[in-house]
């Protein structure tokens, strides 16, 4: 145990709940690193039959990062994604975020209107895109609005189609790997890390900027409160273009040496499975993923009994289906609430949870 490490007993196994406090005044690139030190050899990302671990994970994005520094990517520049949830979404994302680039996550459920609008609103400079995905040809929705981003300059494909003047992102990620110079640009923890829509809902939408330090120590808190140690599983059941995934999730995950299975797509049956398989012990979701999941005709098949804590958030948490993921599934979440703006804002303590859904109902 190190300094200021915590011993408590969860579900009859003893639990080492690290000492959150050091990651504070961190950055990104020295989140990933620490992770690589102290758990190279574990297991990272989870994807079907894919799986790579710390070490493995901190490699591939130092590859990546020098490869996109080769290609004119510096601190500073806005830099968007639109892939669905894989490793390479994640690849890239914390190469952009070592650079000290400002990371841009963009829903492959966006159309002309949002990607116009977004792409041209921040000043995007490199774009990468997956060619198509669920029927819709992203490549062709590009050209058609390409004559409207006089910024953007760097075109990354990751699929079969490579139009002239992109960039292969299967290629780079073919190229050796070597070291990189990042610390000739040191990062400060005040510096900004991503640019993330909100939704628009009362006009139009806001492009938030998010410092290291607003997210890292978001992160520190809600680690704290749900007692995340290494041995924790996540289950990605939410979007990596959403906050709740790519800048809570997996930024908890990272933080506690926790391996992460990635869904692309949610479907409940499979989350449910992955859950039994993977021994998954903390669910992130909407409160609609767990009503589907708890309402599947085939959900007494499978056994949840690794399923420890984890939150729902995104709308209201009704006390019937909290009260349900509780004691069916046997799941000590919390309520949480947060915003674009500024993560996990708010976060029920599960123990107090209990006793207040017992005295309600």
């Amino acid at each position: 145990m190190g300094e200021g490490d915590v011993t408590v007993e969860i579900k009859g196994r003893e639990w080492i709940v690290p000492n959150y406090d050091v990651f504070d005044g961190l950055n990104f690139r020295q989140l990933l690193e620490k992770a690589s030190r102290d758990y190279p050899k574990k297991e990272a990302l989870i994807y079907k039959e894919k799986r790579i671990t710390y070490q493995q994970l901190n490699e591939k994005v130092d590859q990546l990062a020098f490869e996109l520094e080769k290609i004119g990517i510096k601190k500073g520049d806005r830099c968007a994604i639109l892939l669905p949830n894989s490793f390479e979404f994640i690849y890239i994302q914390y190469a952009i975020l070592k650079i000290g680039a400002f990371f841009i996550a963009l829903s492959t459920r966006y159309r002309k209107f949002e990607l116009t609008y977004m792409l041209k609103h921040s000043g995007t400079k490199m774009l990468v895109l997956i060619d198509e995905f669920l029927g819709i040809n992203f490549l062709n929705l590009l050209n058609d609005i390409k004559e409207e981003l006089p910024e953007l300059e760097i075109l990354l494909v990751w699929g079969k189609s490579i139009p002239p003047g992109a960039y292969d992102l299967k290629e780079l990620f073919k190229k050796p790997s070597q070291p990189i110079a990042l610390e000739a640009d040191p990062i400060d923890e005040n510096d900004v890390a991503t640019i993330l829509y909100t939704s628009g809902s009362t006009g139009t939408p806001k492009g938030v900027m998010s410092t290291h330090r607003n997210l890292i120590w978001d992160s520190i808190r809600v680690n704290e409160r749900l007692l995340i140690a290494d041995k924790d599983s996540f289950l990605m059941m939410l979007p990596l273009s959403h906050i709740f995934a790519s800048s809570v999730l997996l930024t908890n995950a990272i933080m506690g040496g926790c391996k992460v299975v990635i869904m692309d797509v949610f479907e409940p049956e499979e989350a449910l499975s992955l859950i039994e398989q993977e021994g998954i012990s903390i669910l992130y979701g909407v409160p609609t993923m767990f009503v589907l999941m708890l309402n599947h005709p085939n959900y007494r098949k499978y056994n949840l009994k690794t399923l420890r804590t984890g939150y729902m958030s995104g709308s209201s948490c009704p006390i019937e289906l909290v009260k349900a993921v509780i004691e069916d599934m046997g799941c000590n979440i919390s309520a949480a609430y947060g915003m674009t703006e500024c993560a996990c804002i708010s976060i029920t303590e599960y123990v107090l949870c209990i006793l207040r859904i017992s005295n309600s109902i």
